[in-house]
C-alpha cells in the first residue's frame, strides 16, 4: 500500500485485510517505523501516505472547494462552462491516487443547495450564449418581458454576466436604441430573455475601453438591477426578532453597518438607491421592521401594509 502511494488508516487497513482495529492499529505503528509517512486529516479520520505521493491539507482542500463550486454553480449545469469546472475539479483530484471517492469524503462537509431554479427552459443555454457573445464581443437580440407585464425586443452589447443571490442577470450597452427610451447602460434578468441570438457584424468596443466596470456600475444597487438615474440615499432601518438576528450574521449590501440598540433592536444603515426590490425585502420582515429613515420611504412601507389590510380578496375556496 505504502509503495504504490496509497493512504493509510486504521479503517483502511482493517476493511482491506479483514483484521480488527487492535491489529490495524499494530500494523500502522509498524509502518510508520519503517517508512518515513506524512500524516493529514480526511474528516475527522487520521490518514498517513508516503511523501511525494499525496496532496497536502491545503490542497485536498483546494480540491473540496473546486467540487464544491462546480455544485454551487448549477445554474450552468449542462453548459459547457460547467463542464470545463468540472474537469478542472477532476484535474484537481487526478493526485489523489486514482481514489475517486477520496475528495467526496474530504468535502462531505460541503453542501451545495440551491433551492431557486429558474422557470425559463432555456436559462443555462442563454447564459453559455451571453458568455460567448461578451468574449467574442458580439451584439446580441432578445425578446424581454419587464416587470409590468410588457414585451419588446432588444439590441444589446452585452458587457458582464453577474450573479446575485442565485439569479443571473446581464449587464449591456444599448444597439440601435434612441437614448430617451432607455439609459445607455442597463440590466436584464435572464429569467426574462427569450427568443435570444448573436447577430452577425463588426465587434463592439470593449467595455474596458469605455472605463466600465459591472462592480462599479451595480454598486448602489439592490439586486441585479441599476438605477443609475437615482441618487443613493441613506436607510436607517430599526429591527428586531428574528430578522435582528440575521441582520447581525450577514450583508446583504456591502454599505450595510450595524449598531446594537436598546431592547434587543438593532439599527441597519444601507446606502441603496430606492427600488422595487429594496421595498419588498422590507416589506418581507415586516412586522420586525420599522424604517426610521427616509421619511417618504416609511410612509410608502406603511401604505402598503395598510392597503393589504383593507383589501378583500376573492375566496378562492368557492
Amino acid at each position: 500500500m505504502v509503495e504504490s502511494g496509497l493512504a493509510l488508516s486504521i479503517s483502511e487497513i482493517s476493511s482491506r485485510f479483514g483484521v480488527q482495529k487492535a491489529s490495524a492499529r499494530k500494523y500502522l505503528d509498524f509502518a510508520k517505523g519503517q517508512w518515513d509517512l506524512q500524516s493529514y486529516k480526511r474528516g475527522r479520520e487520521q490518514l498517513w501516505v508516503s511523501p511525494g505521493t499525496q496532496w497536502t491539507q491545503d490542497d485536498l482542500d483546494k480540491a473540496a472547494a473546486l467540487d464544491f463550486a462546480v455544485n454551487a454553480l448549477s445554474d450552468l449545469e449542462g453548459t459547457r462552462y460547467h463542464r470545463v469546472l468540472r474537469e478542472a475539479a477532476e484535474v484537481a483530484r487526478h493526485r489523489l491516487l486514482g481514489d475517486t471517492t477520496a475528495l467526496e469524503r474530504v468535502a462531505s462537509s460541503f453542501v451545495a443547495v440551491r433551492p431557486e431554479r429558474s422557470g425559463n427552459p432555456n436559462y443555462a443555454a442563454y447564459i453559455e450564449t451571453l458568455l460567448d457573445a461578451i468574449r467574442e464581443r458580439k451584439a446580441v437580440e432578445f425578446r424581454y418581458c419587464r416587470l409590468d407585464g410588457c414585451a419588446g425586443r432588444y439590441e444589446v452589447e452585452p458587457w458582464a454576466v453577474t450573479f446575485h443571490r442565485g439569479r443571473a442577470a446581464l449587464v449591456g450597452g444599448k444597439r440601435n436604441v434612441p437614448e430617451a427610451r432607455w439609459p445607455p447602460r442597463r440590466t436584464f434578468a435572464i429569467d426574462r430573455i427569450t427568443e435570444l441570438a448573436t447577430l452577425a457584424g463588426p465587434r463592439f468596443v470593449s467595455p474596458s475601453a469605455r472605463r466600465f466596470r459591472a462592480t462599479t456600475f451595480l454598486r448602489h444597487s439592490f439586486g441585479i438591477y441599476s438605477y443609475k438615474r437615482k441618487r443613493p440615499i441613506e436607510v436607517v432601518l430599526h429591527v428586531r426578532g428574528e430578522a435582528a438576528v440575521l441582520l447581525r450574521d450577514r450583508h446583504v449590501h456591502e454599505s450595510q453597518t450595524t449598531l446594537d440598540l436598546e431592547a434587543d433592536v438593532l439599527e441597519v444603515r444601507l446606502t441603496v438607491c430606492e427600488c422595487p426590490e429594496l421595498r419588498s425585502w422590507l416589506l418581507s420582515m415586516v412586522p420586525d421592521v420599522r424604517v426610521v429613515r427616509p421619511v417618504r420611504l416609511a410612509r410608502e412601507i406603511r401604505d402598503t401594509c395598510r392597503q393589504y389590510a383593507e383589501e378583500s380578496w376573492p375566496d378562492s375556496s368557492q
